[in-house]
């Protein structure tokens, strides 16, 4: 997905679109033409400025939006090599649309640039996909719930555990102390401590592997999945694999003396509390499937 598409579908939240939405009869048409304008804004900003597009910030983006006219949406002075974009707005909107687009971007730091600003975007707990695409948010909530079910079903006995159970459980890992093994341990100097990126990784390696582990399952007598496979299948919402390998590739292509200080200029808080709530999430899981096997 292009970055203005991202930048438009998270930039607001959905209560916050809905009640746009309708107010404004015209905001679906608005909502083109102003992704439309953005994408060529963004282009001009990052040819202007001779940087990859991720690389520009929203102040200079600010600023080229700021002096955008209708003659800039014309095909020939469109920077090379031309985004592929929809409609533009009629002339006599693009003050309007400029306006919209400008009030977006002001909700953000403007010394960032846009790829921190996506990256904190990507993580709005209702925002990142989920059940029933309620956000992160929601699918710990239906995670949560699954345990307590599974819980109560262990309880009255109407869940009893199962060699299978067991040998899934093992394969998971969860039932044994934690180990980051990919990327390599942070740097020398460093507080000693995980880094954001081996978390990350971390959760989302575990993301695939356990409705992995629980595909391999089989029914009750009733054809009906047990228990373990619906925990298992809900902590897929803990993993962030477009984050990942975003952070992924920005650290392959840097040798940081300071992990922390790398963390500081390209980790944004929404991140880092992502992170925290999914870890505190998973290891509700861990620690009944520990209750299981021990």
């Amino acid at each position: 997905m292009h970055a203005w598409h991202v930048y438009y579908r998270l930039g607001m939240d959905s209560q916050a679109r809905q009640a746009h939405g309708s107010a404004h009869p015209d905001a679906d048409r608005d909502w083109m033409w102003e992704t439309s304008f953005l994408a060529v804004v963004l282009w001009r900003t990052a040819a202007e400025h001779d940087r990859p597009l991720d690389a520009v910030t929203l102040a200079d983006i600010l600023a080229t939006c700021a002096r955008m006219t209708p003659a800039d949406l014309s095909e020939d002075r469109l920077p090379p090599p031309a985004p592929r974009v929809g409609q533009f707005p009629p002339a006599r909107h693009v003050p309007r649309v400029a306006e919209g687009v400008m009030t977006l971007l002001r909700q953000h730091p403007g010394e960032r640039t846009l790829a921190y600003t996506l990256r904190a975007l990507r993580v709005d707990p209702d925002q990142f996909g989920g059940p029933a695409d309620g956000g992160w948010a929601t699918g710990l909530k239906v995670l949560r719930s699954l345990l307590e079910t599974s819980r109560e079903w262990l309880d009255d006995g109407r869940w009893v555990v199962t060699r299978e159970d067991r040998a899934v459980i093992a394969a998971t890992g969860l039932d044994r102390p934690i180990a980051y093994d990919y990327p390599p341990s942070p740097a020398p100097g460093d507080s000693g401590h995980p880094s954001v990126l081996q978390r990350l990784h971390r959760l989302t390696h575990l993301s695939v592997a356990l409705p992995a582990a629980a595909a391999r399952m089989s029914r009750d007598e009733h054809g009906y999945v047990r228990p373990l496979h619906m925990v298992l299948t809900g902590a897929a919402v803990l993993g962030m694999p477009d984050t990942a390998a975003d952070l992924d590739a920005l650290w392959a292509g840097m040798d940081p003396s300071s992990t922390q200080d790398w963390e500081r200029e390209h980790v944004p808080d929404a991140l880092r509390q992502a992170i925290a709530v999914s870890e505190d999430a998973l290891e509700e899981v861990a620690t009944f499937l520990r209750s299981i096997t021990g």
